[in-house]
């Protein structure tokens, strides 16, 4: 039986630099669902490597060991909640290169144990030399946006509403009413 039809009609479209947004049963999942207020607790940045293999996902996420490599159709037959794809806005797509290149470079970072505790109880600063989940995809796009010349609006008006701080996972609703992505779809 396939675990996950939803992932596998969305799959094609899935490309470097969108967000995969998680709701994991776990316990730490679950108290940043709460401190959060909301159904995510857990960000990671897709990348494909079309030059080698045109189907296969991969995802960069900061976890325990710090920031990794997976496939994510290994994280989805394993996670055992849900997931949904937040697809960067076509408008952003000179962005997708650089992200992936600068998420590459940074893998191995250590997970902020103390970050995250902060995130849930308050905010953190982009400038962490450690990172927590949603501020490895921020950092890879702020990056990004730091590479490319040319006004970005959406990156603008997310920069406006965060004060300067990470976003939360909750957050990417938001990011997405600022027009970084494309409305959401589930893949688990």
């Amino acid at each position: 039986m396939n675990k996950t039809p939803l992932y596998d009609v969305v799959r094609p479209s899935i490309q470097t630099g969108d967000a995969v947004l998680w709701q994991s049963p776990s316990i730490i999942g679950k108290l940043i669902q709460w401190g959060t207020d909301s159904k995510f607790n857990h960000v990671s940045i897709a990348i494909r490597f079309t030059q080698y293999d045109q189907d296969r996902v991969w995802i960069l996420e900061e976890l325990g060991d710090g920031a990794v490599l997976n496939p994510l159709s290994y994280r989805l037959a394993t996670n055992g909640g849900h997931a949904w794809v937040f697809p960067l806005n076509p408008d952003l797509d000179a962005l997708r290169v650089p992200m992936g290149a600068w998420a590459l470079k940074v893998v191995g970072t250590p997970y902020d144990y103390v970050g995250l505790f902060e995130n849930i109880a308050g905010r953190i600063s982009s400038e962490a030399h450690r990172m927590i989940c949603s501020g490895y995809w921020w950092k890879a796009f702020k990056e990004a946006v730091l590479k490319v010349p040319g006004p970005y609006k959406p990156y603008d008006s997310a920069l406006i509403k965060l004060k300067g701080d990470v976003p939360r996972p909750s957050d990417f609703p938001m990011l997405k009413d600022c027009g970084i992505f494309l409305p959401e779809k589930p893949i688990l």
